[in-house]
């Protein structure tokens, strides 16, 4: 672990802070520098010394004793090395914070802290929490539209089908996108029927003979075999698609059957979010319904009393969280137009808290959640900063290690 006294300089913890040289000067830390060989060397430095800024060179002593200096070197004027001598219990008071917050017994080592942090620090953390969220997102994102050749509506496919496997089915549903193109899509897309066919064939459901006795199944079987042979298509390993544990309504057949039915109405897909008016039309593309043998089936065997199926608000707003937003902020960086990114907040706000284990560990501390926004932050908090221990990167770690700066000296 650094030094202390490294920590405390790297992060310029001592900024605004004013000290007394050992020659007697007062000085004012500005910046700290960048650091530049193990820590303890860090350049270009500003501190204000008496009424003049200058660019230093600090070099940090490691605290061997009790007695911890931070040396100022390359002082313009004679060159001469001058001493920072840093109170140890100040010092002192700074690592018993910071293993505070390093505990991996605690749950949220700042949890004190957060229940006592003002409102509009908590609003602002959120905001900049959930945008950081949407970047991580974004990469997966611009990864594809590198791969696609700048095609947006192919990267559009792909990720609005891997947000139809709501997690435990992402990767088959990206498998099957990646292995079925949407330009063979686009092609019969007038067709809800020959689109069900494509999809269930290429993601491996029509290779069962048993079922031959279904007519639809028969149908759709015999469909896929002129298909595949029509755009040399291949059946995916019906084994990557998870069962076991999942209600009915969240079967693969169900959101394989939705994905047909949202190319079959949607197209073009990605066009349509861009041009969205507002929040509810763009909501409105989702308001889609398979064909009539899923009013009645769970899966090609499974029967049920007859429900029309659709895609209930809970499903679209996880669709508009994990893929919609991420796609428009995506794009906002790509074209540079930030209208885009306020377009992705603003659905991320109107779309409902997620409720899960790592947001409910933030609600149990008092920090309140009222949208999608919240939750994504949330969700960036604990991967990027609580889990990892970032607390000193965390503007919550940073705010912390501030306030008991000002305590000690």
């Amino acid at each position: 672990m650094e030094n202390i006294l490294s920590f405390v300089w790297r992060y310029n913890l001592l900024k605004g802070c004013k000290f007394t040289l050992s020659n007697g000067e007062s000085v004012e830390i500005i910046t700290p520098g960048c650091d530049c060989k193990d820590n303890l060397l860090f350049s270009d430095a500003l501190l204000r010394i008496e009424d003049t800024t200058h660019k230093m060179r600090v070099a940090i002593s490691p605290a061997q004793n009790e007695d911890c200096d931070i040396f100022v070197t390359d002082k313009p004027e004679n060159g001469s090395k001058i001493e920072l001598i840093i109170n140890p219990i100040f010092l002192g008071e700074i690592e018993r914070v910071r293993k505070k917050l390093l505990s991996k017994f605690e749950v949220l080592p700042c949890e004190e802290y957060i229940k006592s942090m003002p409102s509009i620090f908590v609003t602002d953390l959120i905001t900049s929490l959930a945008i950081e969220r949407l970047s991580d997102k974004s990469n997966r994102i611009k990864e594809w539209h590198s791969l696609y050749n700048g095609d947006w509506e192919e990267v559009c496919y792909i990720s609005i089908a891997r947000s139809l496997g709501f997690g435990i089915n992402g990767d088959a549903f990206e498998a099957l996108a990646k292995a079925l193109p949407l330009r063979f899509l686009q092609k019969h897309s007038d067709s809800l029927f020959q689109l069900e066919a494509m999809l269930f064939g290429v993601a491996g459901f029509l290779e069962d003979n048993k079922f031959m006795n279904i007519p639809y199944y028969k149908r759709l079987s015999n469909e896929f075999a002129f298909l595949k042979n029509k755009f040399t298509l291949k059946a995916n390993d019906i084994g990557l698609w998870t069962f076991s544990g999942m209600r009915p309504s969240n079967f693969p057949h169900q959101r394989i059957a939705m994905l047909a039915s949202f190319i079959h109405s949607s197209l073009p897909l990605f066009a349509k979010f861009v041009d969205a008016k507002s929040n509810n039309d763009l909501r409105k593309i989702f308001d889609i319904y398979p064909s009539d043998f899923w009013d009645t089936h769970y899966s090609f065997t499974s029967q049920t009393p007859p429900l029309r199926k659709c895609l209930g608000k809970a499903a679209i707003d996880l669709i508009i969280i994990n893929s919609v937003a991420p796609l428009l902020y995506a794009y906002s960086e790509y074209i540079g137009n930030e209208t885009f990114a306020a377009k992705a907040i603003s659905l991320l706000e109107d779309c409902k808290a997620e409720n899960n284990a790592i947001v409910r560990k933030y609600t149990d501390a008092e920090i309140e959640c009222k949208s999608a926004l919240a939750s994504q932050a949330f969700i960036a908090l604990n991967n990027n900063y609580c889990k990892p221990r970032n607390c000193i990167n965390c503007k919550i770690g940073y705010k912390i290690f501030k306030e008991e700066i000002k305590k000690v000296l």
